[in-house]
């Protein structure tokens, strides 16, 4: 099972990619974030082998944020 964390300023492409994803029986959406900050935050309590985001985001922007994360755990892939 390859777990996804989605990260995304706008809900409904956070929904539509969770949609999307779930419905393939090897993949399983275990967060949908909306901010930069919350990704750190999330990594840290969840296991998550890939992270989709958005470059664009509000409080921390994504680039940062996933080298951060990239950082503290090199076994994440991003997207």
């Amino acid at each position: 099972m390859i777990r996804i964390l989605i990260v995304d300023n706008h809900p409904i492409v956070r929904t539509g990619l969770e949609l999307s994803l779930n419905s393939k029986p090897h993949l399983k959406v275990v967060g949908k974030l909306s901010s930069g900050i919350e990704i750190c935050e999330f990594v840290r309590r969840h296991e998550v082998d890939v992270i989709i985001s958005e470059i664009d985001l509000p409080e921390l922007n994504g680039i940062p944020a996933l080298r951060a994360i990239k950082k503290e755990n090199k076994s994440v892939n991003v997207l």
